[in-house]
């Protein structure tokens, strides 16, 4: 076990603490022993052209030859649970070496089309151990007769929300939130080829991203920083550039949340959103990146659970004929891949459809049902289902199959979908080879190169916003700098989430490379009474020249807004830096200095450290306005 594989477990031991504590927030200081210190230390396949690939398109992939009879001769062999069975993307948990009861039971035994990696039991701590994962599971897969392999999903977006981050041996790139900010969509397929390129040589083939949701409402916070913006058509340009980025690596994107969650201000993990605005606004403000995304070349799409009533106003799209068929399908021309969010949010299985939810979304035109955590949803206040729909896969499965078999779901419906599920497949190259060489993958992801570019694109993230006091630069060698920030463990990955969110930096240890005598002191979020009262005592009594405050969710956090609301009537000269969501800046909004990292991963952190010391001059601008303050678009620019 090498030096990157030590240090790479450690996430594990914080994801237990983090669960432990339930969400509450840390009595964070410089010498906080709740909180780790910072590490500052420094094959391709056979493939063969499709032969209707377009020709005057430079950029599209050597996909492989989609065999028409193959997929015949298979659907001949299954019947039609087999066929159901393909149908489902599913969770399973693995482990190096070995394969578990669960994936057996999935992937051997029921001959699921599709699993979702999770973090550390599936996606593994370093990418060895991943690969290890995704080859034991097409294992699996292929034993079985006909041999058929699994798509390997996995949620990595970029920025905050993304699984294959550093701390598992990754890159972390921008969030769309801080891609946004650079108002350039080839930053966005040079991110977003990053991470394909990394999923490729891990053996994961679908990217559940890139999110492609218009940012509407500065109240909607389920989206977060996972947005490109608020203009409908910078995010159409930035869905194209993800798209095609994606593909070109031979990874399957998948644009959500269709057709547009934040229409719907809300959280479907924890209710369902309802959207109100008329046809003519979902289809100018909403649709847009979603047909952008399809006319990239886009295969697989993933509805929400909101409900639109413009269009529906019965079902969410998710289980909706009128959005999954009419709009989708027939009204935008997708033919490729529908999958479901996940069925088991509250936004679903909280609300009593009279047929079971997995029924009903393939009845309205959804090719595949993700049932990641199965009888649960972890995010939801105390998991429940309003209806006795079953509570296992294979049950599940069961049902579907007994609804065809009773005419409710019609056998060409799932003949239909298994069929566009075997040939996106092959055309993705998974029948030629579904392996991956497992021994120097440690040494293929995260490599310096990629390592570098992302860097750059923090760099090109960071937006100054405001500068009334002219703080920075900084000056490393005659500036006094005390220093407030989150720490590496803070709960949620946006505000109504229930889950840590993991980072292997704080913005205190990024600065320290540039001055190690800096001081200061972290935080949880949410914030304690008793932290914030020591971090404000700790920052009064401090003799620093310039106080340099990160918020993680302040808006949001009322005990943190208090905060650093509460340093700035220190009178002292200070800045403050938003490392997620530009918003907070409402919450004080008279704060002189004011910057925008849109992360609080280590490379995002790192470019702020870059751009307060001088190294890099900030060129981000707001892809979101902050009302009553700035618009989309703005900065503070040299």
């Amino acid at each position: 076990m090498n030096d990157r594989t030590i240090a790479a477990l450690w996430p594990l031991a914080l994801t237990i603490i983090a669960a432990c504590a339930g969400g509450t927030g840390d009595d964070a200081d410089s010498t906080d022993s709740d909180v780790p210190e910072d590490d500052d230390s420094d094959d391709d396949e056979d493939t063969a052209p499709v032969d209707d690939a377009p020709d005057d398109d430079s950029d599209e992939p050597e996909f492989c030859v989609v065999d028409e009879e193959r997929i015949d001769a298979i659907l001949a062999a299954w019947d039609v649970r087999r066929k159901v069975a393909q149908m489902y993307y599913v969770g399973v948990d693995m482990f190096p070496l070995f394969e578990s009861p669960g994936a057996i039971e999935m992937v051997r035994d029921l001959g699921v089309g599709a699993v979702h990696a999770k973090i550390l039991l599936t996606l593994g701590a370093w990418p060895e151990w991943t690969v290890n994962n995704t080859n034991t599971l097409q294992t699996l897969a292929m034993a079985n007769d006909p041999p058929v392999p699994l798509f390997i999903g996995i949620d990595q977006e970029g920025g905050i929300p993304q699984s294959l981050s550093s701390l598992f041996g990754g890159t972390d790139t921008p969030g769309n939130l801080g891609l946004g900010a650079t108002f350039d969509p080839e930053a966005t397929a040079a991110s977003y080829g990053i991470m394909a390129e990394q999923l490729h040589e891990l053996g994961i083939s679908v990217n559940l991203a890139p999110v492609l949701d218009v940012m509407t409402d500065p109240a909607e916070t389920s989206m977060y920083t996972r947005s490109f913006g608020e203009r409908p058509d910078e995010v159409a340009a930035h869905a194209r550039a993800a798209v095609r980025a994606t593909r070109r690596e031979l990874v399957i994107p998948t644009p959500k949340h269709f057709p547009g969650q934040t229409a719907a201000p809300g959280d479907e993990h924890t209710s369902m959103p309802v959207a109100d605005q008329d046809e003519d606004t979902l289809r100018d403000v909403y649709l847009a990146p979603f047909a952008a995304a399809i006319e990239a070349g886009a295969e697989m799409i993933m509805p929400t659970h909101a409900r639109f009533t413009a269009w529906d106003p019965d079902y969410p799209a998710s289980i909706s004929h009128k959005i999954l068929t009419g709009i989708l399908r027939d009204e935008l021309g997708f033919e490729g891949v529908i999958i479901t969010d996940d069925v088991n949010m509250v936004g679903v299985t909280g609300n009593d459809w009279g047929e079971m939810p997995d029924i009903l979304a393939i009845q309205a035109g959804a090719d595949m049902v993700m049932d990641i955590f199965e009888d649960f949803e972890p995010v939801a206040a105390g998991a429940f289902r309003a209806a006795p729909y079953p509570e296992t896969i294979a049950a599940q499965i069961d049902a579907v199959a007994a609804a065809v078999e009773d005419g409710r779901i019609d056998a060409a419906r799932i003949d239909e979908s298994v069929y566009r599920i075997l040939a996106l497949k092959m055309k993705y190259c998974l029948f030629e080879n579904p392996f991956r060489e497992a021994e120097g993958a440690n040494a293929r992801v995260d490599t310096p190169a990629q390592h570098a570019l992302a860097a750059s694109l923090h760099d090109q993230a960071v937006t100054l916003v405001r500068d009334d006091d002219g703080l920075v630069p900084l000056d490393a060698q005659s500036t006094r700098v005390h220093v407030i920030a989150p720490a590496l463990v803070v709960w949620e990955a946006y505000p109504t989430a229930g889950w840590p969110n993991l980072a292997g930096k704080t913005l205190l240890g990024a600065l320290r490379a540039y001055d190690p005598t800096i001081e200061g002191a972290l935080f949880g979020s949410p914030t304690s009474s008793m932290a914030a009262d020591a971090i404000v005592a700790g920052a009064a009594a401090s003799e620093a020249d310039v106080i340099v405050v990160a918020t993680y969710n302040a808006r949001d956090d009322a005990e943190q807004a208090g905060m650093v609301q509460r340093i700035l009537d220190l009178g002292r000269p200070t800045i403050v830096v938003a490392l997620a969501m530009p918003y907070d800046l409402s919450a004080f909004p008279d704060a002189p200095t004011y910057l925008a990292a849109y992360s609080n991963r280590d490379l995002a952190v790192e470019s702020v450290a870059r751009v307060l010391y001088g190294v890099v001059t900030p060129t981000g601008r707001l892809p979101v306005g902050i009302p009553g303050l700035y618009e989309a678009g703005e900065a503070f620019l040299r």
